[in-house]
């Protein structure tokens, strides 16, 4: 209380001059805090078209507020105790926003990321997670100077945290192996931000690759999220790049069928089949595989260059309902299961 008299003292003892000096530059500061972040933006080619953005150029402004705060209050000369705890709050606000900044200017979008990658197809899953490891450093290193200005010693922090290291190193153990697995999986291009994949009877699209966890978002429409390490060390089925997909049944004919008309069925359905521009024609295989106790197996089996899993579920609807057109065309009914009863 008696520092807040103090500095209240001190500024009622100031001369009107001095005080309006004081308030010039700090309306000064104000005025000029936007054309000159915007020439900063404008001079760095950060345009200010996304939220990534927006939040650059409103730090470089939250900067020069906090720099004309500091100038207007510094001009006045108040009492030492007071100037020096407020340096010491003006510091800690500065390198806050100082790491914000060059947190927000670690953008996964940047053409400098993109060059270091120099892969298309992986460019925007590989620049999104070096850009979470870049601004996780300089949030670590904003931290670690702002205990600094608080007054604490790191040397004491190091130190406490020797005599808890091993449970430190365990802790941490689960960490890194996440982490790096992560690299493993960029690197090793096992999958994507994207794409199709399926382990352990999971199955959905990529959603998210981080430090430590990878999310999936399932059919369901709920996101899975897994540890990399099981990604990257278990079994992954990577549906998205596959070329093709195949598709594969049965159809049951009576056996009382006519035998001339089976055959003229089966090239009918296999000459549909390679007309359709989605399926490989080379790999169409329609043969009467089994003759049962009431049926005749028809299998019928071939590769559609249609891969993504929504789509191929519409393409196998589509192709089911054509076959059952043509079986309804030429009057043909399939076989269903029959008990015989004994008396």
């Amino acid at each position: 209380m008696e520092n807040i008299r103090d500095v209240i003292e001190a500024i009622q003892g100031k001369e009107t001059k001095e005080l309006i000096i004081s308030a010039v530059i700090l309306i000064a500061f104000l005025v000029l805090s936007t054309p000159i972040s915007k020439l900063i933006c404008k001079m760095l080619k950060i345009q200010n078209s996304n939220a990534n953005n927006k939040m650059i150029y409103r730090n470089l402004r939250s900067i020069f507020i906090i720099l004309g705060i500091y100038s207007s209050i510094v001009f006045l000369q108040l009492p030492f105790e007071f100037i020096n705890i407020f340096n010491r709050v003006i510091r800690i606000i500065l390198i806050i926003l100082i790491s914000k900044l060059f947190a927000d200017c670690v953008n996964p979008e940047a053409t400098v990321l993109k060059k270091m990658i120099k892969d298309e197809k992986r460019s925007d899953s590989s620049a999104k997670f070096i850009t979470k490891i870049i601004r996780g450093i300089i949030y670590t290193i904003g931290a670690f100077i702002v205990i600094t200005e608080l007054g604490y010693d790191l040397s004491g922090i190091v130190t406490g945290l020797g005599l808890s290291g091993v449970v430190i190193a365990l802790a941490a153990q689960d960490i890194a192996k996440n982490l790096f697995a992560g690299f493993t999986i960029l690197t090793d291009k096992t999958f994507l931000v994207g794409d199709y994949v399926e382990i352990d009877n999971i199955a959905g699209n990529i959603e998210d690759i981080s430090f430590r966890t990878t999310r999936i978002r399932t059919l369901d429409n709920y996101v899975v999220t897994l540890p990399n390490s099981l990604l990257s060390d278990g079994k992954v089925a990577n549906w998205s790049k596959n070329y093709k997909r195949r598709y594969d049944f049965n159809l049951r004919f009576r056996l009382d069928t006519d035998v001339k008309l089976l055959k003229e069925i089966g090239n009918r359905i296999k000459f549909v089949l390679k007309t359709n521009k989605d399926i490989i024609s080379e790999d169409i295989h329609v043969n009467f595989t089994q003759i049962l106790e009431d049926s005749i197996n028809l299998n019928v089996y071939f590769y559609t260059t249609i891969v993504d899993y929504s789509d191929f579920l519409e393409f196998k609807s589509e192709i089911n309902m054509i076959i059952l057109a043509l079986l309804e065309k030429e009057g043909i009914k399939l076989a269903y299961p029959s008990y015989e009863i004994i008396k």
